[in-house]
């Protein structure tokens, strides 16, 4: 039998205009990706997070793991939003 977890998320998505790419941070688990268009950035996150989660509940540690973004990644991560 799957069982099926939903679980919400906060991800924030910031264009680096260095890399000319998206980046993206789901903040609960510091999980993240990045694409060439907001789009892509989007689907290569959800990706990351399904990884994630199957590697996660495979481990035996299941969806209630939480690993949250430090303070120093959020800060750095932020930085590109402005």
């Amino acid at each position: 039998m799957v069982t099926k977890y939903a679980v919400p998320l906060t991800v924030l998505f910031a264009y680096d205009g260095e890399t000319k790419r998206w980046a993206s941070l789901a903040c609960e688990i510091t999980v993240g990706s990045d694409g060439e268009t907001l789009d892509e950035a989007r689907e290569m996150t959800k990706d990351a997070v399904s990884l994630w989660a199957s590697f996660e509940i495979e481990e035996g540690s299941g969806p209630d793991l939480a690993r949250p973004a430090s303070a120093e990644l959020l800060g750095r991560f932020l930085v590109l939003l402005r």
